[in-house]
């Protein structure tokens, strides 16, 4: 069996763009469909996959999913980075549908069978004020979450608060700008989980993500005020370049600390988790080389006890997080899943993407991914340019987004 065609579709279905690929076999009928993400940067990634990646691949066995991932990681020379990364993710779950189909066993089946029956996952709940983030929660645990992370409006900055909707439409996404301080955010998220241990007591775990936007002693400050809440989890507290940061956190708080959907391989992960500086890891699978290179992750994390938490927003990509809940369900220290949750539209265009009930997350026992995708519709949804929104704070500078 040899790959005949690697087709590149960027579909636009609900404000995100999604970069799907389709191999192509000799085999009629026999193909794999998986997706990258690189927001802001689909174009790109596009590219690398149809000019660089495809020539490379045709004529090729797609049965040596290791070998391809070997190939595309070292043939650039100029190995690493993002778009590298999401690229090659792209083709790696596609190759994986398609051995799951060649062989008829769902992946996870491939991936050495389950390790568990569903799949914890955490629903994301906001507001821009305390009551709105707590009404959420509550609809959240309504709807049967066990988990749910929480992010509340800063007082005087809400739009340009993390996870909050801003009251203002976007109608310029490559220009907008929006301010945030640090000092009413620190103040006003204690308060928030206070309010929420009162209304919930200990029915649901909750998480909070700082987005990497403050200093190692502001976050180190925080944590130990969340301290008396047991968080599940403090995403995201610092960038992830400043690991000796990361210590510092250590040494100051035991509130647990996850890292990683900025990260795009092993190598970024290492230190870390050597180091025991996390105790979440969470790389996305669509930025980070796909569903070989997350595997590899969670197998390097076991011995140190780190557990993942792999990245799932909806920008991942429906096949990229149907591949994810795959490997969740195959590894024995699985943490937990943040949920992808898909508008109407988008669950048209793809069917079987994982489901969600009374807590977990559950996929397909069809062969490969499981997901089937409607390719005439999708053509229907073009690119749509996409940014992240500028933050700044009140002197002007920059800050993290």
């Amino acid at each position: 069996m040899r790959i005949t065609n690697i087709d590149v579709i960027i579909s636009c279905p609900n404000r995100t763009n999604y970069v799907i690929v389709k191999i192509s076999t000799d085999e009629p009928g026999l193909f794999g469909i998986g997706n990258g993400t690189l927001v802001g940067g689909e174009l790109a990634l596009a590219t690398m996959i149809e000019k660089h990646f495809a020539p490379r691949l045709i004529g090729t066995d797609p049965d040596r999913i290791e070998d391809t991932w070997q190939l595309l990681q070292r043939a650039t020379y100029w190995r690493g980075g993002r778009a590298v990364a999401a690229a090659i993710a792209a083709i790696d779950v596609a190759l994986w549908d398609l051995k799951g189909k060649r062989y008829s066993a769902p992946l996870y089946s491939l991936l050495g069978g389950k390790c568990r029956e569903g799949v914890l996952c955490y629903g994301h709940a906001s507001g821009r004020t305390i009551e709105e983030t707590v009404e959420h929660v509550l609809a959240y645990r309504e709807r049967g979450c066990k988990a749910i992370r929480a992010q509340v409006g800063t007082p005087g900055y809400e739009d340009g608060s993390y996870g909050v909707h801003a009251s203002q439409p976007i109608t310029d996404p490559a220009r907008t700008v929006r301010h945030w301080e640090p000092t009413p955010y620190l103040r006003v998220v204690p308060r928030l989980f206070d309010r929420l241990r009162r209304e919930v007591n200990d029915s649901v775990e909750l998480l909070h993500d700082v987005h990497d936007r403050l200093t190692p002693i502001q976050v180190a400050q925080l944590a130990k005020e969340l301290e008396p809440y047991h968080l599940f989890f403090l995403e995201d507290p610092i960038p992830v370049e400043n690991t000796d940061g990361l210590r510092l956190i250590r040494q100051h708080t035991t509130t647990p600390i996850a890292i990683g959907e900025r990260f795009n391989s092993k190598w970024d992960c290492l230190p870390l988790l050597t180091n025991q500086l996390i105790d979440y890891v969470r790389n996305p699978l669509s930025k980070s080389g796909g569903l070989t290179e997350l595997r590899k992750i969670a197998v390097l994390a076991e011995p140190f006890q780190v557990k993942t938490a792999f990245q799932g927003p909806n920008d991942l990509g429906p096949l990229a997080f149907a591949a994810t809940v795959h490997l969740d369900l195959a590894i024995p220290n699985f943490g937990i899943q943040e949920l992808a949750e898909y508008p109407p539209e988008v669950e048209e265009l793809f069917s079987g993407i994982p489901t969600f009930k009374d807590g977990y997350l559950t996929v397909s026992d069809k062969p490969g991914l499981g997901v089937e995708i409607n390719e005439t519709e999708l053509r229907k949804y073009p690119y749509q340019p996409s940014f992240f929104t500028t933050i700044r704070r009140e002197d002007g500078s920059l800050q993290d987004p």
